[in-house]
């Protein structure tokens, strides 16, 4: 068993106060948007033995290598650790974005080479060869887009749109009021692509800022039309963090989801999406593959996106868990990478770690306490290890907040637990664990 000391990536979409709450730490006064817990190159974890906790950190991925078959057993056939796990702490909308089938990541990412795109340009599609399925669990009360709406609802919100325009601009009949009355019909013919297009493209009014403002500045004039289409108010509250940006309006297309802590969806290949706000598990495929569409400062690539992108209206894709035994519940998103567990640990109970292969756990409230064969760790929130394939069944437990404290004291760590918790010192917790399906 390795204690896993984990990479937060300062994306300006980040919370300033999410993971240092759920740490229980001082804010560092920075963006914090996601903690990685992985093997992927991009930020791998520094690894160190449970046993030794003071030891020189490895990178998880240059440990893996050392040794797949024992570290990954039958995971070995994906050729790397095949998850990625991430604490993801919104403060603002992240970009409208899709990702890639298996097929399509290694045809990008073979011409990107082939064309000598260094990895780390700006304007690079894709990083790796691979797809990137996720889900997401929500630790807070949690928003996103998901997906395309039926094209007749998004008509309707379209139709209203255009009313509003028209009013804002005394019965005007051009401008973002035909515009929107046009995207309207291409809706009711059921378009989706061809009014996805429209809103993207760089010729075309709604990618100009001048236009996206004139659209909510009549939407704030018409508190009735608010109140009427969440959508629409939706697009009014991204328009504060990204004024002018085209995929504002790109957000009337999708599902608007709201998550209760506890809540999952998940996320295929081809399904645009963008994460509005709040504090989640999310896993995926070991990539970073994303495909933006705007919401972002950063590289978009209209075409590539419009090449993956599944034009189809589909129902929210709730994930919904089964218990498995006293506190322990499955979420099986239909993907062969992972699956994710969540164990609630009472005070007196304890619970074995199920590992089809190898599994990276990490501590979400309380204190939990792990054991595998003669490895110990105690973690507190936001800390996690990684067990391999060859690893002893781990049991785990509520743990010793005192034990905890002989970790690190950074949040990245873990305690050693050299001492046993009993049942007047543990403390309840939450553990989420991730292994292959």
């Amino acid at each position: 068993m390795f204690l896993l000391r984990n990479a937060i990536r300062d994306y300006a979409w980040g919370s300033a106060t999410l993971l240092a709450e759920l740490q229980g730490r001082t804010p560092s006064g920075r963006p914090e948007a996601e903690l990685w817990m992985g093997a992927h190159p991009g930020a791998p974890s520094g690894a160190v033995p449970a046993a030794d906790p003071s030891a020189t950190p490895v990178p998880l991925d240059e440990l893996i290598a050392r040794d797949p078959q024992a570290l990954l057993g039958h995971a070995a056939r994906f050729g790397r650790l095949p998850y990625l796990v991430k604490l993801l702490a919104a403060g603002r909308p992240l970009s409208i974005q899709a990702h890639p089938t298996l097929d399509q990541a290694r045809a990008g990412f073979a011409a990107e080479q082939a064309a000598g795109i260094p990895i780390t340009a700006a304007h690079r599609n894709y990083r790796d060869d691979n797809h990137k399925p996720e889900m997401v669990l929500a630790l807070t009360p949690f928003t996103a887009l998901c997906g395309f709406r039926s094209p007749e609802d998004a008509a309707r919100s379209f139709d209203r749109l255009a009313g509003a325009l028209a009013e804002h601009f005394e019965g005007a009949d051009a401008g973002p009021g035909t515009a929107a009355a046009a995207l309207a019909a291409t809706l009711r013919a059921g378009d989706l692509e061809a009014a996805f297009s429209t809103l993207l493209d760089p010729e075309g009014g709604w990618t100009a800022g001048a236009w996206v403002q004139d659209v909510v500045a009549a939407l704030r004039r018409a508190p009735r039309v608010l109140e009427e289409d969440l959508n629409l108010s939706t697009a009014v509250g991204i328009c504060e963090h990204y004024p002018g940006d085209a995929g504002v309006m790109v957000s009337v297309l999708l599902n608007r989801v709201d998550l209760a802590p506890g809540q999952a969806i998940h996320l295929p290949a081809g399904n645009v999406h963008a994460y509005l706000h709040g504090l989640g598990v999310e896993v995926m495929a070991a990539s970073d593959n994303v495909l933006r569409g705007g919401l972002t400062p950063k590289h978009v690539d209209v075409d590539e996106l419009r090449r993956v992108v599944r034009f189809e209206a589909l129902p929210v894709p709730y994930c919904t868990p089964h218990a498995d035994g006293a506190g322990r519940l499955v979420f099986r998103p239909p993907f062969e990478e992972f699956r994710l567990e969540r164990l609630d640990l009472p005070a007196a109970t304890g619970a074995t770690l199920t590992a089809n292969g190898p599994v990276i756990a990490v501590c979400t409230a309380g204190t939990v306490r792990i054991d595998s064969g003669h490895d110990s760790a105690v973690l507190t929130p936001g800390q996690s290890v990684f067990l391999g394939a060859a690893e002893d069944p781990a049991v785990v437990r509520p743990g010793d907040r005192d034990a905890a404290q002989d970790g690190t004291g950074d949040g990245t760590g873990a305690g050693t637990g050299t001492r046993t918790a009993d049942g007047a010192a543990a403390t309840p917790g939450t553990l989420f664990a991730v292994t292959l399906p």
